[in-house]
């Protein structure tokens, strides 16, 4: 029988020794089956044992081709060969530090199929670098770069339609070339007429190498980079036209590529010389291609830095990251209680400097407008920078995060309070249903906030308040399903929920015949009968330095 090919999976390879093992594994742990897709190595001259880790795989697995050619220094050759070679309907690029969850390939391929996708993108997690959150907020069928924010994307782990990257050139620069895959996504979104977002399943993992060894981790030189850059945004204006479309896009080169490497904390790690150098390379290129106009509709820290860029104030820009780099994201969770197998989460949050009260962040003016306050702004040559409204839009996120993975979930969430510089929310947890519409997977998972807004994009663990733990201490058993979840505080204090699959069904043990006696365990306290166990959590927040006292429990016999 014939099998359709749906998926080539493009993979460019130099040298990663044992790090390329977990992305191998993840491609023969794939759902779809392997007649429908095949894992293209590219390997780009490697020295080490990897072509004949290759070759052997190859040898084994059908699966597996391996392409070798001559070193060309980066990424973007190997990728070119890959899609040139490819048989499958679709490619998916994979870089070999990385890995893709098992049912991704199905689930993205399906995707494209149902929606006639030209571009899918699989949602993303990381345990070292950021993902652009906004953009996997829910599922989207069908979107292109003028109605999503898709530039905040410009990675290209990405799921293509094979024939639109042929009927349309969309090649990579070859050899050594910084942001060829933003130059690739650009060109990419600008031409493709349907994109979709599958958001509800993570589909690939960014892995951080234990020798800091990733490719593209090494220092920029800011001339060269900055030329690429400058590559970048002229197909942004070529493909545009005057107007808050174009504004849009260029204002995530500004803030990103641009004032992002002469913020807080990283201008701050610049060697003096390297720094000017970095200034100089930014301030040409915006005062070149970026108009005033586009500044206008950043935030209000970023105005207020940019402002200082085109004065060429260099010392204001490294004041102004010194003060910035103070303010933190403080939450605080003021109850925290389960109500029918949903843990509700009344929490509090906002922006400050450890010590501070808020009040000199934020200034209000005749109790009508609000600016930013002197603990940013003083002496600094600046226009007084107004953020009435931005303040009123301040978010703050309840996430679950994987610590292992890098996995994150935004937990739905309501302001219960007028936004201002202290936001209050309360969030719904429910266990069986926050990772995209399924359960939790088993493990630990990582309360955190985070606050953006006003220029600031700042996070924090949840540290619940005394009162709130009085709260937690029902029985935390999701009905529906096998796992308990477990809700504590670890070393730090910081809330945690605990997932356990490994439980059997839950039964009350007030249920089971003769006595039953209460067990202090690891994971929380264990009613067990003499001749049969009878299993049940009862979560409760407890400092790891704390003693727990457990009493003994009686249960009526039943018939």
């Amino acid at each position: 029988m014939h099998h359709r090919m749906k998926v080539s999976v493009v993979v460019p390879v130099y040298n990663p020794g044992r790090f390329i093992e977990p992305c191998i594994q993840s491609m023969l742990d794939q759902s779809l089956p392997r007649t429908e897709f095949e894992v293209v190595f590219v390997d780009d001259g490697s020295t080490d044992e990897t072509p004949a880790r290759l070759d052997t795989l190859a040898a084994e697995q059908p699966l597996f081709r391996v392409i070798h050619t001559p070193n060309s220094g980066w990424s973007g050759t190997p990728r070119n060969i890959g899609i040139a070679e490819a048989r499958g309907e679709y490619v998916q690029f994979l870089d070999q530090d990385d890995r893709m969850a098992p049912e991704a390939l199905e689930r993205l391929s399906t995707m494209a199929d149902t929606n006639r996708s030209d571009i899918v993108l699989g949602k993303v997690a990381s345990d070292f670098r950021g993902v652009p959150q906004n953009v996997f907020r829910r599922n989207r069928a069908a979107c292109t770069i003028q109605d999503a924010p898709l530039i905040d994307s410009l990675t290209v782990h990405k799921l293509f339609r094979r024939s639109f990257l042929m009927d349309h050139d969309i090649r990579f620069p070859g050899g050594k070339h910084r942001l060829d895959d933003q130059l690739f996504m650009v060109r990419a979104y600008f031409r493709a007429r349907t994109v979709a977002i599958l958001a509800d399943y993570t589909c690939y993992f960014y892995a951080r190498r234990d020798d800091r060894g990733n490719a593209g981790s090494t220092q920029i030189e800011p001339e060269s980079y900055y030329a690429n850059v400058r590559e970048v945004i002229d197909v942004v204006l070529a493909n545009t036209r005057p107007g808050e479309f174009r504004d849009r896009l260029l204002r995530r080169f500004l803030r990103v590529e641009m004032l992002g490497r002469l913020s807080e904390p990283a201008v701050l790690r610049y060697a003096p010389a390297y720094r000017e150098r970095t200034i100089t390379a930014v301030r040409d290129l915006t005062t070149d291609l970026i108009d005033e106009r586009v500044d206008a509709g950043l935030p209000a820290l970023q105005r207020l830095r940019v402002g200082l860029l085109r004065r060429d104030d260099r010392a204001g820009l490294l004041e102004l990251a010194r003060r910035a780099s103070e303010v933190r994201c403080l939450a605080r969770a003021d109850s925290v209680a389960w109500d029918r197998g949903r843990l509700r989460v009344a929490f509090e949050a906002g922006l400050d400097r450890p010590g501070g009260d808020g009040e000199a962040l934020f200034v209000s003016r005749d109790h009508q407008r609000v600016f930013l306050g002197p603990a940013l702004t003083d002496g600094l040559p600046i226009a007084p920078i107004d953020v009435t409204h931005e303040i009123r839009t301040l978010r703050a996120d309840l996430l679950l995060r994987d610590p292992v993975t890098g996995t994150e979930w935004i937990v739905p969430s309501k302001a219960s309070s007028a936004p201002g510089p202290r936001v209050r929310a309360v969030a719904t947890v429910e266990p069986r249903r926050l990772a995209g519409g399924r359960p939790l997977a088993p493990g630990t998972w990582e309360a955190w906030v985070r606050v953006t807004g006003v220029g600031f994009d700042r996070r924090s663990r949840l540290f619940p308040a005394l009162p709130a733990v009085t709260g937690a201490a029902s029985p935390a058993i999701v009905a529906g399903g096998p796992p308990a979840v477990v809700t504590s505080l670890d070393l730090e204090g910081g809330m945690t929920l605990v997932v356990e699959r490994e439980l059997p069904a839950m039964r009350d043990p007030s249920a089971a015949a003769g006595p039953v006696r209460a067990l202090a365990t690891r994971s929380g306290p264990v009613f067990e009968r003499a001749a049969w166990r009878v299993y049940y959590r009862l979560p409760a927040f407890a400092r790891a330095t704390a003693r727990a006292t457990f009493r003994r429990l009686r249960a009526a016999a039943r018939a």
